[in-house]
């Protein structure tokens, strides 16, 4: 009689489901709204690109850091897990190189970011409930001077993050 060893096979399944399934997701999603007022969302893209650093975006507030884990080229639609202190204590102070002169910019794009492969910068910038966001270029010399220094900051951030 075979039932009884199907009868163990089937409770052992029951019981496998039951503890994956109860298992609580460590790094919850946080949405844009759940960050406040005031944030800045920054991080990179490549289109021709293969692997987890090819679109690498973070939102910054004033006591946390926080990674998209979707890592959907250009999009803006994001999914935020929390990273640990270490990582936040490496880009403190970024909010304070923002070029404010980007504000008064009508334009959303700089330069032509990812047409030659070379990648681009995602930025977006809240204060008071308020948002604004572009794309920019990392070569150089195809954006405007003030904005430069940024990119080369943003860049830089993002490669400590990820080391």
């Amino acid at each position: 009689m075979k039932y009884p060893i199907l009868i163990k096979k089937m409770f052992f399944l029951v019981a496998v489901f039951f503890v994956i399934s109860s298992c609580s997701d460590n790094d919850p999603e946080i949405e844009l709204s759940d960050l406040g007022d005031d944030y800045l969302v920054f991080g990179h893209f490549y289109g021709e690109c293969g692997g987890e650093g090819c679109v690498e975006t973070y939102a910054l507030t004033a006591d946390k850091l926080y990674e998209d884990t979707a890592d959907r080229y250009i999009a803006t639609d994001f999914e935020f897990v929390e990273l640990p202190a270490e990582k936040f204590d490496l880009v403190i102070g970024l909010e304070n190189s923002f070029p404010q002169e980007i504000l008064n910019e009508t334009d959303n794009t700089f330069g032509c970011p990812d047409c030659g492969d070379w990648g681009g910068i995602y930025l977006e910038y809240v204060k008071d409930g308020e948002r604004k966001s572009w794309r920019i270029d990392v070569m150089l010399d195809d954006i405007p001077a003030y904005m430069r220094d940024f990119v080369t900051e943003i860049q830089e951030k993002i490669a400590l993050i990820n080391e």
